[in-house]
């Protein structure tokens, strides 16, 4: 069976007074975990990740650099993967905002660097946001739904959560209804693109889940995962391109991070394994900078006769 395992942290943020955020609060976090991460577990100070002998080892490195080693299946001439983490947060922009949950998914072996995150994040509120820095406090802190805390121990689940590959070669007729909660950044033949299919949704998932297997997951065989088989009898598009704006530090240069937000409704006969492939979409988000937070979904799905 193949699988992808993983710890979901949730943090209740309360902030010492009420914020507005111009951008995406996931933008501002992610920030901030990047740069309380590297503080706390770097070692040399003045060398740079791809030189470091411990870039395969260290939190920030494999977690914020993400590097590769160049005989690598999966990614071919490439040096650095997909990150082992998602952030994601429902609080918008434009609004006072004095209480933030916010969502970060650990991936596969990158689990075992849970407590440095936790420390990431609890650190950047002791120094504050924005250049106000405006201190906030982790009111409530679980993982995978459990309590995560006991005074300052960190409380470790025995077992993380799993996503599962499911398909019984059942097809079923009913609508599909995909929300993007955050933008979908999708490419084709180079491009980013401002309409989808169910296709291109589907090979984003499956490529993913191809990254994410082969860097952070141990003992399974990818091949067991196919894309399932569906009949398109109607789509309804309500889907529109959405842009934000963000100052990466590190590249030191302004990118313009736009997707596809949104609700598709698309109605017709699918296999079983459709439903399973949405459904890791929604947990690792799809398309570019999911750790950044964008590509979240939310899938539903009504079964009709």
């Amino acid at each position: 069976m193949f699988s992808i395992d993983y710890h979901s942290l949730d943090f209740h943020l309360v902030f010492e007074k009420a914020l507005r955020f111009k951008n995406l609060p996931t933008f501002y976090f992610r920030s901030i975990l990047g740069k309380e991460l590297h503080r706390i577990t770097c070692l040399f100070r003045n060398k740079p990740c791809s030189s470091c002998p411990l870039r395969f080892q260290c939190a920030y490195s494999v977690i914020f650099e993400s590097p590769v080693k160049e005989e690598n299946e999966v990614l071919k001439g490439r040096n650095y993967a997909s990150h082992p983490f998602i952030l994601f947060t429902d609080a918008g922009t434009g609004q006072d905002i004095q209480d933030l949950r916010l969502n970060l998914v650990l991936i596969g072996e990158s689990t075992k660097y849970l407590p440095y995150l936790f420390l990431a994040i609890k650190s950047g509120g002791e120094k504050g946001i924005f250049k106000s820095r405006v201190r906030y406090e982790i009111k409530n802190f679980s993982i995978n739904n459990y309590i995560g805390l006991n005074g300052d121990k960190i409380l470790i689940p025995p077992k993380r959560n799993d996503w599962s590959f499911e398909s019984d070669g059942e097809m079923k007729h009913g609508k599909f209804f995909i929300e993007f909660l955050s933008p979908f950044r999708y490419k084709k033949q180079g491009k980013y693109v401002d309409q989808v299919t169910l296709d291109d949704i589907l090979l984003a998932i499956y490529r993913r889940l191809e990254i994410l297997n082969a860097l952070y997951v141990r003992g399974n065989q990818f091949g067991e995962l196919t894309v399932g088989k569906y009949e398109i009898e109607s789509v309804n598009d309500k889907t529109d391109w959405q842009d934000f704006v963000h100052y990466s530090a590190r590249q030191k240069t302004t990118m313009r991070l736009g997707g596809i937000t949104g609700i598709m409704a698309l109605e017709g006969t699918f296999d079983s394994s459709v439903l399973s492939l949405l459904k890791a979409g929604e947990i690792f988000h799809i398309g570019k900078n999911t750790s950044l937070g964008l590509g979240k979904i939310k899938v539903t799905f009504v079964e009709g006769e």
